[in-house]
């Protein structure tokens, strides 16, 4: 309900002498986040923070503690004033404010101030190369006592003009301020106080709940409100946002000529931000001593790029540099820039790639299952979850899997963002759910390192995956990573069984200790937003980190819904304006449709690069292969394929086993050939099966082939590995390995699981261990194919191309073996 105040607001609130409100402060106590935008372009404004205990502000914002910061003392000569070489009044000249009509007052706790938005104009300044920079002018904020101080000191009050680059969005990453003081005059009646409802006069004021009204005049021509003071000296310096998170990425023009303003309207002005905004007292100015002078630019139209390194250089020496986005990459070289920095970006669906003909839908397939018992912990940046049980068959706990052009990543982890890393249309939204995959094979290394086994990079080499290095860590992981936007709303239901909001976890999130929920469902959680528009694009990580591979992004355009009390429970140690990277690459139109993809997948997008290079082919870019081999794409019976039981339309009664006439032999030598392991070797055995001439056929054993994770898909599940036993055909014993009469090869392929023991078979093979490539180890004693693979062959069904069979029971060993 609106209620209606007299401007004076006698009897409102009771404001201490300090210009605090007591009570009646809406802040939040405990809570990271305000739902009130910030003006500088941030969705939320930060909360956990007081104007009493500015000495506390870089504990939680590193870059409050910077080198650059605002509000400042501006000296108006001395040894820290440097002439920028133009006259007074250039800022007159510069500008092009101007009328607007009526508009709406907000009185801001974040900034106290009072603040119209509006097209006020725009500002026309240099670049260092000394091109024309228009600054277009969209909001006024007006409060009491001034920001700033001139020669040290303060003014009666500041009006803030703030301008953002034309064809920017937002504040985010480069914005001009200029600030008009003002000084007190019995005779006058400043219009910039009158349009934003304090006049001289006694007129009443409709305020609303929300502190927000009309403004009391028609319209303010802002050129001539400010004409006296553009007319004079400007002082130009490099600072920050006056308030959390304290960016430094604002410039400044501060006008040395003050406006005449009644003390009446000041008196209305400062009471209503202690009725409304908790207070009038802002952040004391910094102090700009001459031994340690920040260079402030007398009449200068000059802007400079960015200016936060004097920051991120400290925060570097310090090791504080992890709090700040802004600091991650600083001192790096351009090279590393364009190899690391490549993610987030910004997501527009009228610049990407529309179709490109591809079946998108059928090479990309989403296998999401509720799993029980996961872990959450907070990080610096998010709020984690990892499942402790399995989705989908897999060497890791996973909450399922994602199948990209026959490439299966697994789903590990779950993670909240407070603050959007991705912007859409240049916004941001108040927080983002990112699902993090691993492709299967890198999972088998990180149960590895869990466990302080080590699998070797001879383990990872299939048509769909390899690895180069033999340390695999984090940064050699092939991530996919699939990103949902969060707008403020409704309680969203899978942050609910993450345990959001709950309070016996609220302390546990800040303090980042670990506590279990009992059942989370991605598919239930998710299928709204991804029942929509998709953007594909490979880029990089946005948190520190630069993986060789790179990561794939699957980011959706609907935003999900989350509440206020359930953002602010993530309490985290870096605030989500801190953790957000802003300087992404830079993409014009051309790179732009070439990188981002809506709803269509590119044809390389899980291969190392994006295009097809001269080399020997390798598991690296299959999709390359093509070029030199034609056959494998415009092949109809090619492997390896996903083989779905509910399609098979003919079940034999053929027992496998009785086909095989496999046996044991010593001395054999396993070879890492570059691309895989293989155990070659002509006196293995061999099968027998009936031709369609009715007689019988003989398919020699010629070697082994071991892949982890398996080639072969069954109902939309890799396994942990697979071994093939490749037999070629036997027509007469005389005839030459290789020859024509050898084909067509037989291959019968056995998938293992992760089971509570160990592999014999796989241990006979040297694994757990490592073998380098192009090298071998020999076999000591005899390998018994029958004795380790015999229990999955009673019984089978063939396939073309693939000997295929349903699953069956456990090894002589123990392990979980299953013959496909």
């Amino acid at each position: 309900m609106a209620l209606a105040k007299a401007v004076t607001f006698t009897g409102l609130c009771q404001a201490g002498e300090d210009g605090i409100q007591r009570p009646g402060d809406p802040r939040l106590e405990g809570s990271p986040y305000l739902e009130e935008a910030s003006p500088f372009g941030w969705p939320l404004s930060p909360n956990d923070w007081t104007f009493l205990k500015q000495e506390e502000w870089s504990e939680r914002y590193m870059v409050c503690g910077g080198e650059l910061q605002s509000p400042m003392d501006i000296a108006t000569s001395g040894s820290c004033v440097m002439n920028g070489g133009q006259d007074d009044g250039l800022i007159s000249d510069a500008s092009d404010y101007g009328t607007v009509g009526k508009g709406t007052v907000h009185l801001s706790s974040y900034m106290r101030s009072a603040s119209v938005k509006g097209d006020f104009g725009s500002l026309y300044l240099k670049d260092t190369e000394g091109h024309t920079v228009q600054y277009t002018a969209h909001e006024v904020h007006l409060s009491t006592d001034s920001w700033h101080t001139l020669d040290g000191q303060s003014r009666v009050a500041e009006l803030m003009i703030f301008h953002k680059p034309k064809d920017h969005r937002d504040m985010l990453k480069d914005g001009v301020v200029v600030s008009v003081l003002f000084e007190h005059n019995e005779s006058a009646d400043n219009a910039i106080f009158s349009y934003m409802g304090f006049p001289q006069g006694h007129e009443e004021l409709e305020v609303d709940e929300d502190a927000t009204w009309p403004t009391l005049t028609e319209q303010l021509n802002l050129k001539e409100a400010v004409k006296e003071a553009t007319a004079g000296a400007s002082y130009m310096y490099q600072g920050s946002v006056p308030v959390p998170p304290c960016s430094e990425t604002v410039k400044y023009l501060v006008l040395g000529k003050a406006l005449h303003v009644h003390p009446a309207q000041t008196e209305k002005l400062r009471k209503a931000l202690a009725c409304f905004a908790g207070g009038y007292k802002k952040r004391l100015p910094v102090p700009n001593p001459p031994y340690n002078c920040r260079n402030v630019l007398k009449n200068s139209m000059q802007v400079d790029g960015h200016h936060q390194d004097r920051t991120c250089k400290e925060a570097h020496e310090s090791g504080t540099w992890y709090r700040a986005a802004a600091c991650w990459d600083y001192g790096a070289s351009a090279a590393h820039r364009a190899q690391c920095v490549k993610s987030p970006i910004d997501l527009d669906a009228s610049l990407a790639a529309g179709s490109s003909g591809r079946d998108s839908e059928a090479s990309l397939q989403f296998v999401m299952k509720a799993v029980n018992n996961v872990t959450v912990q907070a990080t610096n940046y998010t709020l984690d979850a990892l499942p402790n049980s399995f989705g989908v068959r897999a060497g890791m706990p996973n909450f399922g899997s994602v199948i990209v052009s026959g490439r299966n990543f697994l789903l590990h982890k779950l993670s909240v963002k407070p603050i959007s890393s991705h912007s859409y249309e240049g916004k941001h939204h108040v927080a983002e759910i990112q699902v993090e995959g691993i492709m299967d094979g890198d999972g088998l290394r990180k149960l590895a390192e869990i466990s302080g086994v080590h699998s070797g990079r001879h383990a990872d080499t299939h048509r769909r995956l390899s690895t180069e290095g033999a340390q695999a860590g984090t940064q050699e992981y092939h991530r996919l990573i699939l990103s949902f936007p969060l707008e403020a709303g409704a309680d969203n239901s899978l942050l609910d069984q993450l345990g959001l909001p709950v309070a016996k976890y609220r302390d546990l999130i800040a303090h980042g200790k670990k506590y279990t929920v009992e059942h989370v469902d991605l598919q239930a959680g998710l299928h709204q937003a991804m029942s929509g528009n998709w953007f594909w694009y490979r880029g990089g990580m946005t948190v520190p980190g630069c993986p060789d591979w790179g990561v794939r992004w699957i980011v959706f355009e609907k935003p999900l819904p989350i509440s206020m009390a359930q953002l602010n429970y993530l309490d985290l140690k870096v605030s989500g304006m801190d953790s957000t990277r802003l300087d992404g690459p830079k993409l014009d139109a051309a790179a732009y449709k070439a990188t981002v993809f809506l709803k269509n997948l590119p044809p390389l997008a899980v291969d190392k690069h994006t295009t097809c290079i001269d080399e020997e082919w390798n598991y690296d870019n299959p999709s390359c292969w093509a070029e030199k081999f034609p056959l494998c794409s415009e092949g109809q019976r090619q492997s390896p394929i996903q083989i779905h039981r509910s399609h098979i339309k003919t079940v034999g009664k053929d027992n496998f086993l009785a086909a095989c006439s496999w046996r044991p032999v010593a001395n054999l030598h396993v070879v890492n050939f570059g691309k895989g392991l293989a155990v070659p070797g002509d006196q293995l055995g061999y099968i027998t099966m009936i031709g369609e001439d009715g007689f019988p056929q003989f398919w020699q054993v010629a070697q082994l082939q071991l892949k982890m994770p398996s080639e072969h898909f069954i109902d939309g599940h890799a396994y942990a590995a697979e071994l093939q036993v490749v037999h070629r055909n036997q027509q007469t014993v005389t005839q030459n390995v290789n020859s024509e009469k050898s084909f067509p090869f037989v291959t019968t392929s056995f998938f293992f699981e992760i089971g509570d023991r160990e592999s014999t078979l796989l241990k006979q093979l040297f694994l757990p261990g490592i073998l380098e490539p192009e090298t071998y180890r020999v076999i000591p004693l005899s390998l018994d194919l029958m004795r380790h693979l015999g229990p999955a062959l009673d019984g089978g069904a063939g396939l073309p191309g693939k000997s295929s069979r349903n699953s069956r029971n456990l090894s002589p060993d123990g392990a979980k073996v299953q013959a496909g």
